[in-house]
Parts: structure tokens; sequence; C-alpha cells
């Protein structure tokens, strides 16, 4: 199967099952590394709680189970199944979207305001602009095309 192909496959046959498990996908990679080949699954749980350990473990089961039964993948390959971690770069709609009301960091190519990192919660995004309020409670409207990265925040 094409790596393209694959990606696709593996996020709508996985996406149900997970789903029902309480997790959901948020990225399909598959790739040569120096190990060997990796399919990695990263999931968020669905709810607003952390995955933890065990949630990877319990998602890797049935994901290794279903793809011994099913046999998309000709090659040899690793399985892992990871969270995206808090230093993910948002990258598609449903990033912002799950991380609405949450603190971001925003880096930008130019400065806005003589700033170009931004720190604030996420209120609001659409295809052109986010909205994130800052700690003095002012709210910043940022062009997306002019953000370089967004990632949540650890401070």
């Amino acid at each position: 199967m094409e790596n393209k192909n694959l990606l696709q496959w593996c996020s709508n046959h996985f996406g149900k099952m997970l789903k029902s498990l309480g997790y959901e996908i948020v990225e399909v990679e598959y790739q040569p590394e120096s190990m060997g080949n990796v399919l990695r699954f990263y999931i968020d749980n669905i709810s607003d709680e952390l995955v933890t350990v065990e949630d990877c473990e319990k998602a890797s089961s049935v994901i290794s189970d279903e793809l011994d039964r099913t046999d998309p993948i000709s090659e040899s390959y690793y399985l892992e199944v990871s969270t995206p971690g808090i230093e993910r770069e948002f990258r598609y709609p449903k990033d912002y979207r799950r991380n609405l009301d949450k603190k971001v960091v925003v880096s930008l190519y130019m400065p806005l305001n003589g700033k170009k990192e931004w720190l604030g919660i996420l209120k609001d995004f659409n295809e052109d602009n986010i909205h994130i309020e800052t700690k003095k409670n002012k709210e910043i409207c940022i062009e997306r095309e002019k953000i370089s990265s967004i990632k949540l925040s650890l401070f």
C-alpha cells in the first residue's frame, strides 16, 4: 500500500475503533528510522484527561491485533503509539479546536506590536486568524499566515 494511502486507511480504519475506547487519532506517520520502518499513532483522549502510558498500551494492543489480522503492510515495521506531546505544533483545525481555552505560545515570522512571541489563552480561530487573550485580559487577533508556530505552553 502506498504511504499516503496507508496513512489514510489507518486513520479511517482505526479512528472508529479507538473512538469507542475514548481516544482520537491526532496523526499517523509511517517512516524509515534508524531501527527500521515505524508506524506511529499519536492519540489523545476524547475527554480533557491526559493520555497515560496505560492508554497508549491499550490502544497499541487493539491496533496491533487488527494490523495482524488485516496485514496492510508487506514489509517489516515497528508499531508505536504515543501522545502528541505538549511540544507538538498545531497543524490541523482539530488541533486548534481541541486546544480552545488553553494556554498557547505563538511564534511569529515578524513582530506584531513589537513582539515576535505571544503567550495567551486560545479563544477563537478561523481559516484566517486566531484570537488569544493575554495576561492583561487583552484580546489579540493574529493572522495565521504570520504565525511560524503555535503550540501549548508549559507556563
